[in-house]
């Protein structure tokens, strides 16, 4: 299997560059209620999403496609295996975490890096940068459960240049940082989704057996969640899913934060401290491209 790179399509659009991440579940105690979501704070100097709080991950690389083929326990039958193998690179490079493939923790420091724990992963979403965007990415998700000990027993390793910090967060504590405007953590959008998601469970236990209940081993069968970027005339950011395929019900749904960018601002209009989220066929009119039913001042 080839690499998908970055080219231009009709009018201009790039062709979104093939990615993986993986999204850490540890719970607190064993069978307790609470877990914590491993994320990183991408450096300054990135050139994509500088200084915001995402789940380990990065561009597939050549190799994770030789990888993958050496990997003799992910099954064949399991879709995406490149995506696997570069959703665990990325994990050890960019955090530490390595585990073998029983899943039992190995100590980074100590270790080469071996995909052996790849096909423990299960498929969670799949989000790709929307077309007006430079830099674009297909990124597959994947989830992972770890020992509630984890955190605890096997700190997390930074990367050097890359990666500001790496921390344990409880999805809602996330969230709630990133509403505070008085605190440096902020959310991309398809992040802040995915922790809203994930907020909805009390345990990692059933958040993971949902999603691989509903996919098994098959990523393709994952809704690919390509949105429409859109500034209303009030300058709130909008991200419009035409297509019912988002966890969310169909309908506006509106968060605390701003996405919008400055140069971007209608003349005259304060910043926003919220953003919208346009979800739903029965929203969006396909002959027109517009929604059917827009929110007060929405101007598309």
């Amino acid at each position: 299997m080839g690499v998908t790179r970055s080219k231009p399509l009709g009018d201009g659009v790039k062709a979104p560059a093939l990615a993986a991440a993986t999204v850490c579940l540890a719970p607190f105690k064993e069978n307790a209620p609470g877990f914590r979501v491993c994320m990183v704070k991408r450096a300054s100097t990135m050139k994509f999403m500088p200084n915001t709080y995402v789940f380990p991950g990065g561009r597939v690389d050549p190799k994770d496609a030789d990888l993958a083929e050496d990997v003799e326990h992910i099954p064949e039958t399991y879709s995406h295996r490149m995506e696997r193998v570069a959703a665990v690179r990325e994990l050890f490079e960019e955090t530490g975490i390595l585990m073998n493939q029983m899943g039992t923790p190995t100590n980074a420091k100590f270790s080469r890096f071996t995909p052996d724990h790849a096909h423990l992963l299960v498929p969670f979403q799949r989000w790709v940068t929307p077309a007006q965007e430079k830099r674009r990415f297909d990124t597959y998700f994947f989830m992972l459960q770890m020992r509630h000990d984890f955190p605890e027993k096997f700190p997390l390793i930074p990367q050097e240049g890359e990666i500001a910090d790496a921390i344990w967060i409880e999805p809602k504590e996330a969230l709630r940082r990133h509403a505070d405007p008085a605190v440096d953590f902020k959310l991309p959008p398809p992040t802040f989704l995915m922790l809203h998601k994930l907020s909805e469970y009390q345990t990692a236990a059933p958040a993971v057996h949902e999603h691989l209940m509903e996919y098994g081993s098959n990523m393709g069968e994952i809704p690919r969640l390509e949105p429409i970027i859109k500034i209303a005339k009030d300058g709130v950011f909008e991200l419009h899913f035409p297509h019912s395929t988002l966890h969310l019900h169909e309908g506006v749904h509106i968060f605390p934060g701003n996405y919008t960018p400055k140069e971007k601002l209608p003349e005259g209009v304060p910043e926003p401290d919220e953003w919208r989220v346009i979800h739903g066929s029965d929203m969006w009119d396909p002959l027109s491209q517009q929604l059917r039913h827009p929110p007060p001042d929405s101007k598309l």
